[in-house]
């Protein structure tokens, strides 16, 4: 699950904060394995946008950007199509390069994979 938020500065950069929570499956319910804390993520981000640079319609948007958070260094892309002006989808991919914050027991969840995510947006 995650849950972000997203400020444009102008036309090419936006920065914004994202929360996530990663549910881990291989984790027995009766273990003293992760917590809470393990399973979430609080991270901040700066988007370039590629529809004004490449033309495209004023509904659909590319955008890359670095993350950084309180478990990892990242780059993310993604790609965001608003039905709308309230209601939109998106689809994003995210490399998590190196750990930053995370325990070494549970960093294993974070660094050095992708991460891929897809879902609504919603603008106020």
């Amino acid at each position: 699950m995650e849950l972000g938020y997203e400020n444009g500065i102008n036309d090419y950069l936006s920065y914004g904060a994202k929360y996530a929570l990663i549910v881990d499956k291989s984790v027995d319910s009766n273990d003293d394995g992760p917590t809470f804390y393990d399973n979430s993520d609080l991270g901040f981000y700066l988007n370039f946008h590629l529809m004004e640079p490449l033309k495209l319609p004023d509904n659909f948007d590319i955008y890359m950007g670095p993350v950084i958070s309180l478990k990892t260094m990242s780059f993310q892309t993604g790609a965001r199509y608003n039905f709308g002006e309230l209601f939109g989808v998106y689809a994003s991919a995210q490399y998590n390069f190196f750990p930053t914050l995370a325990r070494s027991e549970i960093s294993g969840l974070y660094p050095y994979k992708f991460v891929f995510s897809a879902g609504i947006t919603l603008s106020f």
